[in-house]
């Protein structure tokens, strides 16, 4: 089956884009993101085997057994998804989620529902005099993923969310890539939250929520 010679050829082939580290001391996995005829595009997520080793360990430690891992970027893709199915979007319509910490930012292009990129890149918004630098930052990440990912039309909004997003960053970074630029709400994800409860949601934010939203189904 294509599943079958998918996972036979993966690690191959992810070899070419890990240069740095031996294929072997990788877990790797993948995700389909489109099937056309013969040929399947996915993403492929990979991560050192000792990483996930301390991961189990810090779970075994904290007293429970962990039934799944998944890499932050793409639990923020689970949370942007599941935000956007009452939305109303037009077919093709391509948006991005930033989830901005102080100093790194994780981001998911989705377009018409479905997952295309996940990204993860550094960029400093902590300290004084940062955030001119920050935004430019991530407005070029963003031209650059819209540019390499065969969209079906640009780019249409860019929802953004974690600990170091603010007014200043959303408007500064509206301003600079002139699209529409919305703040990721995850507590509205859930009804029937009472206030407590919505406030806790936020502060876990949006890469732990998605990690829930999987586990759920």
């Amino acid at each position: 089956s294509r599943t079958d010679q998918i996972q036979k050829t993966i690690k191959y082939e992810a070899e070419k884009f890990i240069p740095a580290l031996p294929v072997e001391s990788m877990i790797i996995d993948y995700y389909i993101v489109e099937q056309k005829g013969e040929k399947t595009r996915v993403i492929v997520t990979a991560v050192q085997r000792e990483k996930i080793e301390e991961a189990l360990q810090l779970c075994r430690r904290a007293g429970f057994e962990a039934r799944a891992l998944d890499c932050d970027a793409a639990c923020l893709a689970n949370t942007f998804i599941a935000s956007l199915e009452d939305t109303g979007l037009q077919e093709h319509t391509a948006c991005i989620a930033l989830d901005i910490s102080e100093r790194l930012t994780r981001l998911a292009l989705v377009e018409d529902g479905r997952l295309r990129r996940i990204r993860s890149f550094m960029v400093s918004v902590d300290g004084a005099g940062k955030l001119e630098q920050a935004v430019s930052k991530l407005a070029r990440e963003v031209r650059r993923t819209e540019a390499s990912s065969s969209l079906q039309a640009p780019v249409s909004a860019i929802y953004v969310g974690g600990p170091a997003c603010g007014a200043a960053l959303t408007d500064a970074l509206h301003d600079k890539l002139g699209v529409r630029v919305r703040s990721l709400d995850v507590e509205k994800i859930i009804s029937g939250l009472t206030p407590e409860e919505a406030v806790q949601v936020r502060n876990a934010g949006a890469c732990a929520l998605g990690a829930a939203l999987k586990g759920l189904g």
